[in-house]
């Protein structure tokens, strides 16, 4: 890192991390507007995993990045439950065209149950959406 400061480390990583928290707000609401689909909810776990990444790797050298992390470990413990069962459901789906009658209406069975589990998992996601908080962008003065 030879001629970089401290000072520039810092700028740098603020920046990467405004970065990540405008492309996370952004399929936030993406999520909110379209209430938590299959792909709105992938796009918004995988950003959160991004920036939880990037918080844990340079966020010491930013403000608010501790409670930038917990609210982004929030998000994704509230959409786990949901995304999980959206994953296995389409794994059944695609599973039951390979299988005969009788299996397919045990898989069927299977996959009612299962889209009703996903359902109540969807409602708890929102409601647990509504409570996470705001990220917090670090200092304008730091990203500059």
């Amino acid at each position: 890192m030879e001629g970089r400061t401290a000072s520039d480390l810092t700028r740098w990583a603020a920046k990467l991390l405004e970065q990540r928290i405008t492309t996370f707000e952004a399929r936030y609401r993406r999520a909110e507007r379209r209430g938590l689909d299959v792909e709105s909810l992938h796009d918004l776990r995988t950003s959160a995993r991004r920036l939880r990444g990037a918080l844990e790797d340079i966020g010491p050298l930013v403000p608010y990045s501790r409670r930038n992390l917990r609210v982004s470990k929030r998000i994704g413990e509230a959409t786990g439950d949901a995304r999980d069962l959206a994953v296995l459901i389409a794994r059944l789906q695609s599973y039951r065209a390979l299988a005969g009658f009788r299996e397919r209406r045990e898989i069927d069975k299977l996959i009612e149950t299962l889209e009703r589990r996903e359902r109540q998992a969807l409602k708890d996601a929102k409601r647990l959406l509504q409570g996470c908080g705001k990220m917090k962008h670090p200092p304008k003065e730091v990203s500059a």
